[in-house]
């Protein structure tokens, strides 16, 4: 058997492995298509993530502006306070991007400066002083419910997300 004939073909092998070897090191063909695989699915998050959040401060400001639409027709004038249902109906027409499943809440009371409350009583209204010695302030507060579904499930936050908008106005 002769060894040295073998000799020169793994050289030559190894010549082609080497020669092989150095024209992937040059070769940037395909890496642009690794790094959009890699990347995608990253910018996807991003993406649907942006998305979701932009249409929650949207469903946010509909509801805050339904809200304060409540509150306004609640002051137009004196009596329009204790008309729950016209308060409710103004606070659903002022947009139309509310879900059907919208609620509407309306509480009167009275307001000292200090920020104390109390309920309105039917008999006397907001009769009293409060504690500077000022006569308490009949308002409204206008409260819009609504439920936010996410597009994309994310963990740690609850789905489905209940946003609220409140508005409170002084009526006198």
């Amino acid at each position: 058997m002769n060894i040295s004939g073998s000799k020169p073909e793994k050289a030559g092998r190894s010549r082609i492995i080497q020669r092989w070897a150095a024209s992937f090191r040059g070769c940037s063909r395909g890496s642009v298509a690794i790094e959009l695989a890699l990347l995608a699915p990253i910018m996807a998050a991003i993406l649907l993530g942006s998305i979701d959040i932009g249409s929650y401060i949207y469903e946010k400001m509909q509801l805050q502006s339904a809200a304060r639409a409540g509150a306004q027709y609640a002051v137009q004038s004196g009596g329009n306070y204790s008309d729950t249902a016209s308060i409710t109906a103004a606070a659903l027409a002022s947009s139309t991007d509310l879900d059907t499943g919208a609620t509407v809440t309306t509480v009167s009371f009275c307001a000292c400066a200090d920020g104390s409350e109390t309920v309105v009583d039917a008999s006397t209204g907001c009769g009293g002083t409060c504690t500077g010695g000022e006569s308490p302030a009949l308002s409204v507060r206008v409260t819009v419910k609504n439920t936010f579904t996410p597009i994309f499930p994310y963990p740690g936050i609850p789905n489905p997300i209940v946003l609220t908008g409140v508005s409170s106005l002084r009526v006198q």
